[in-house]
């Protein structure tokens, strides 16, 4: 799929998900485990206003290809503007997730890996309240060892989530 004849806005559609997707891995890496707490912490870096902020945060890190893409999604019009935030800082949120669609459809996840730690940055040191320690188990086959299915993008394991869910 050629990324650049997609329409921006249909690259911000893919962008939204793939941007939650991101999110979401994230929370459970910090190990998150409550529902409650999870929604919230996500809900926090998905909403326009912190994309908003993030479309800033990248500006200067970004090839003049992606601040095309950037631009091109931030100035379509869509024909929809949420009543709670500002009708730049909602362009703007379009513009990253049609920045994140472009580069996840153009197969370019190592790039995606370098703009959400800018995103995660300030999380990092911080796990979120009521977290658990993320899993690092790891399962032996042909003598070498092999990262567990979870473990390997560093989510918590089934037996650790469980015992820290109660």
């Amino acid at each position: 799929m050629d990324a650049a004849r997609i329409h921006p806005l249909l690259l911000a559609y893919i962008g939204d998900a793939v941007y939650e997707l991101r999110v979401r891995e994230h929370l459970l890496r910090q190990g998150a485990v409550r529902m409650r707490g999870l929604h919230a912490q996500a809900v926090s870096y998905v909403k326009a206003e912190r994309q908003s902020r993030f479309y800033t945060e990248l500006e200067a890190l970004l090839t003049d290809e992606e601040r095309d893409v950037l631009r091109h999604a931030r100035n379509a019009k869509s024909g929809h503007q949420p009543p709670n935030i500002p009708a730049a800082a909602y362009r703007r949120a379009t513009g990253v997730e049609a920045l994140i669609g472009y580069l996840h459809l153009s197969g370019r996840e190592a790039r995606l890996d370098e703009l959400f730690a800018v995103l995660f940055a300030d999380s990092q040191n911080a796990p979120p309240p009521g977290a658990a320690p993320a899993a690092a188990g790891t399962e032996r086959q042909s003598g070498t060892a092999k990262p567990a299915p979870a473990a390997e993008k560093g989510l918590p394991l089934m037996a650790e989530t469980a015992k820290k869910g109660k």
